[in-house]
């Protein structure tokens, strides 16, 4: 009699086990079937997840640096971006500049995928302004503050940190202000950067 019961004991619990496992695996397949439900008619999975790669990887080198520089001709890229070769060259240049454009208010990127960013211009003068600013990418965020210095009446240039050659440059181009950098910006998390194009409320 207690052998007939150990013996029932572990055949329900093989039942059992058997049971969940086989649940588990027919989850796991609908789990694959409502993936590929999602799938246009005709479409591979496999294919939709390297576009959606592709599209994840189109955002980051939109907010790039080196993908906003604008070199004309046939790039397609806008040439409203300080060039990050010429930044440094650039602020060597500061000078005083007595009509220098309208930089002061508070500005916001241009929405770029999973990225923001915000920044606060005041106390312009002939010499330049201060600035602060806080961006986000994905969970990523950052900030960084300072003086811009004139370089031309559109073009103002902030020495981030002289050590590691790190400027930001901000860029006045009608209502619009581009923002570009060179050198890593200390405070910024992963892939979080100040460039874009703004526009004031």
């Amino acid at each position: 009699m207690k052998c007939s019961k150990v013996i029932l004991t572990a055949f329900f619990s093989a039942m059992l086990v058997c049971g969940c496992a086989g649940k588990s695996d027919s989850e796991d397949e609908d789990m694959y079937l409502f993936e590929n439900a999602l799938a246009e008619p005709g479409e591979d999975l496999e294919e939709t997840e390297d576009a959606e790669e592709a599209e994840e990887d189109s955002s980051v080198r939109v907010v790039s640096q080196r993908d906003l520089i604008g070199e004309g001709g046939n790039s397609g890229l806008s040439s409203d971006y300080i060039s990050e070769d010429e930044i440094a060259s650039l602020y060597a240049k500061r000078k005083s500049v007595s009509n220098a454009k309208n930089f002061e208010g508070d500005w916001q990127r241009i929405e770029i995928e999973n990225s923001a960013g915000d920044i606060e211009i005041t106390d312009q003068t002939d010499e330049g302004f201060s600035f602060e600013g806080f961006f986000i990418y994905t969970v990523n965020t950052g900030d960084c503050s300072g003086t811009a210095y004139f370089v031309s009446q559109d073009t103002a240039i902030s020495c981030i940190d002289e050590a590691s050659e790190a400027y930001i440059a901000f860029h006045k181009v009608g209502s619009s202000m581009y923002v570009s950098h060179t050198g890593e910006i200390p405070g910024m998390g992963m892939d979080v950067t100040p460039d874009g194009e703004y526009i004031s409320n």
